[in-house]
């Protein structure tokens, strides 16, 4: 039988990446990004520099990046958890997804 996992055990974060393209069906291929998706914000962190943070609790549909609007703390412990999932493996993964800097927002 599969008994589904307890709540407590459903992951809380998500990294998303897009590696470059080498070659591309498109004239301009999208930059290369790694993404942090929470169930109250993403934010992403592209290879040209560009940082876009959304709160999905007041702006679902993504249209204002605040990111600029963060303090240093906040900036810093996103892009702790974002090294942290991108160099993960195995149970560190799981490590890395429970740290909670849901306390920071």
């Amino acid at each position: 039988s599969c008994k589904p996992l307890p709540l407590s055990r459903w992951r809380k974060v998500c990294l998303v990446e897009l590696g470059k393209f080498k070659h591309s069906y498109r004239k301009s291929p999208p930059p290369a990004y790694k993404l942090l998706r929470t169930r109250n914000f993403k934010h992403i962190e592209y290879d040209t520099g560009e940082k876009e943070f959304y709160d999905l609790r007041l702006d679902p549909y993504e249209l204002l990046n605040t990111f600029e609007n963060l303090n240093p703390k906040q900036k810093k412990a996103l892009q702790f958890q974002l090294h942290q999932l991108h160099t993960c493996s195995k149970d560190r993964c799981r490590e890395a997804e429970d740290n909670d800097i849901s306390i920071y927002f």
